[in-house]
């Protein structure tokens, strides 16, 4: 009887304490789209030139901003872009070599790069003349052959015997129980 009282005690202690609240899924703050701007200019690492961000949002979820990178070759890159409930669309204006006009994934790219041609790399020879081998400055010395020595060991080679164990192992009095 005892036995039933303390489980019961225990499964009434445990329901007692009600449940652990889970935030990931009743979060406890507003997750709707809040108004903001912010923008910047700041030099590269190298120090010879520059990078600037601006982004404006309003409370309903459309996000407008653009980026800017100038280095001190002439080569620059500008990026107007706008997210909303249509998706992401962006422009890209730029100068940097390699660069195509083209329009992958709703992206419009302007480029003002000039186009590099095409140089395939020709694998050539090193020398233009055939290379023949050339004969030999002194004629191989032909060494006697000699049986190869084998040294007496420093220490006398032991050969090794086996392990004979005991029939019988008698207690330790190191360890007392």
């Amino acid at each position: 009887m005892l036995f039933i009282a303390v489980i019961a005690l225990a499964v009434a202690a445990s329901n007692a304490q009600g449940p652990i609240p889970d935030y990931r899924i009743r979060p406890y703050y507003d997750e709707t789209p809040k108004p903001y701007a912010f923008s910047y200019n700041a030099p590269l690492d190298d120090g010879v030139g520059q990078s600037s961000r601006t982004e404006t949002a309003d409370g309903s979820g459309r996000v407008q901003g653009s980026y800017t990178l100038n280095n001190d070759e002439g080569h620059f890159r500008v990026v107007e872009y706008v997210a909303d409930q249509d998706g992401f669309r962006a422009v890209v204006r730029t100068n940097e070599p390699g660069t195509e006009s083209k329009n992958p994934a709703d992206v419009v790219v302007n480029s003002e790069a000039v186009p590099i041609p095409y140089t395939p790399i020709i694998r050539r020879p090193l020398l233009n003349a055939a290379v023949s081998p050339v004969a030999p400055v002194v004629a191989p010395v032909v060494a006697p052959v000699v049986p190869a020595v084998v040294p007496e060991p420093i220490v006398p080679q032991r050969i090794p015997t086996p392990y004979r164990r005991p029939y019988a192992y008698r207690p330790s009095n190191r360890y007392p129980y």
